[in-house]
């Protein structure tokens, strides 16, 4: 998911949490 990738680049883990 785009979405995810852009949170992973921040959060890490959360990234991986919020993968939708």
């Amino acid at each position: 998911s785009p979405v995810a990738a852009s949170y992973r680049a921040t959060a890490g883990l959360a990234g991986k949490a919020l993968d939708f």
